[in-house]
């Protein structure tokens, strides 16, 4: 049979609840209705009104939570459990965590168990409430840096005759038998155009360093003289550093070195990230040529003796 509309089927049921006539709701009526009403309706026409739980629906109208759960016949701890699934891959189709990153994601970090979040910006305009906060800066620089594991802004210096008697701006960092350097450039026209000096720590005392005066060379420490530890003789532990230079030959580069047990660098270069232009070394493959002008990023593995090349189509690796 065809399509029975609605309406014609409630027009048929008013008809026999209203009937006057003892025997006109006959079983056959009746059923019949019933049957219509079963098999005569289309499926378009119940989509028009209701939602459906076999395929994929929507609805132009809001749906309260409590018809959400009498719609799909769900209980309260069914939505919290879907809610739950669709929080733990919460985030924009493509994320990169991190300063430099995109999208945002919340997500729960399989390790720990911790909940992250990144995203931009943020606003609360009542309480936040912190358990412990942490706030890193992102700071930029002219020319180098070096990361090691002690540096200091003189703040006073005074002597007791033999060693000068340094203090910091900041908790001291430096211990024994460290190599503590200065270096600052002075300006153009001056005799001594760069002021410098590379000297060992004696002892330290809290946050006072003692360091004896020949160390300097007769050069004096003075209050505001910014120092870096590069290099331990005795303690293996520091004698590693990271150097990131942006500017020095305009080829950016990250060595990162160890060993440094004394006032060189005499084999301590281990890893480069960057150009090798500058790099002399009887390790060098003999079936390339370094520095390669083509290459954009080479890695260089002083002990391994490997080279990682990348020539802007492939990867190279090479070794002696």
């Amino acid at each position: 049979m065809g399509t029975v509309s609605l309406e014609a089927l409630l027009e048929r049921a008013r008809e026999i609840r209203d009937e006057k006539i003892d025997s006109a709701n006959t079983a056959y009526r009746v059923g019949k209705l019933l049957e219509d009403m079963i098999n005569g309706t289309s499926s378009s026409v119940l989509d028009e009104k209701y939602l459906s739980k076999l395929h994929d629906d929507s609805t132009p109208f809001n749906l309260t939570i409590g018809q959400l759960l009498t719609t799909l016949n769900l209980k309260v701890t069914d939505v919290a459990r879907i809610a739950r699934a669709v929080i733990e891959v919460l985030g924009t189709e493509k994320f990169v965590d991190g300063f430099f990153g995109e999208g945002y994601q919340i997500w729960k970090a399989a390790a720990t168990g911790d909940w992250n979040f990144t995203i931009d910006r943020a606003t609360f305009r009542k309480t936040l409430t912190v358990f412990e906060l942490l706030i890193q800066k992102l700071r930029s620089i002219k020319g180098a840096l070096v990361i090691s594991p002690a540096d200091g802004k003189i703040k006073t210096v005074e002597t007791d005759g033999t060693s000068y008697k340094i203090t910091f701006e900041d908790d001291n960092s430096y211990t024994a038998d460290d190599y503590m350097r200065m270096q600052v450039y002075t300006g153009a026209g001056n005799k001594d155009a760069v002021r410098y000096y590379w000297v060992k720590v004696d002892h330290v005392d809290g946050n006072i360093v003692y360091v004896p005066i020949t160390e300097f060379d007769g050069v004096v420490p003075l209050v505001g003289d910014e120092t870096v530890q590069i290099g331990n003789l005795t303690n293996t532990l520091r004698q590693a550093l990271i150097f990131l230079s942006a500017t020095e030959d305009g080829t950016p580069r990250i060595d990162l070195l160890d060993g440094v047990n004394s006032k060189n660098f005499d084999g301590c270069l281990k890893v480069r990230l960057g150009r090798l232009d500058g790099i002399t070394d009887s390790t060098f493959p003999s079936d390339i040529s370094l520095p390669d002008t083509d290459c954009t990023v080479i890695m260089y593995f002083s002990v391994a003796h490997l080279f990682f090349l990348h020539t802007g189509k492939m990867f190279r690796l090479c070794s002696r």
